[in-house]
């Protein structure tokens, strides 16, 4: 039987107290004044890998270098 793979996008600070989201928006902005271009949404990223014997699930939640 095969596995199956669910990817999520999770909003930066999603149900957290705002500590978070509020510095990654600063940031963010800081970021896209200094390369003058539109401040973007930020988001986690989520993947639950379901193997045939068990669950994995790996969160990201840094910067791609260069993306």
């Amino acid at each position: 039987m095969a596995g199956t793979i669910d990817l999520y996008w999770i909003p930066l600070g999603a149900g957290g107290t705002g500590f978070v989201r509020m510095n990654g928006r600063i940031c963010e902005r800081v970021s896209a004044w200094f390369r003058r271009r539109k401040a973007l949404d930020l988001y986690h990223t989520a993947m639950r890998v379901h193997p045939p014997d068990g669950t994995l699930v790996v969160e990201t939640m840094w910067p791609t270098p260069g993306g």
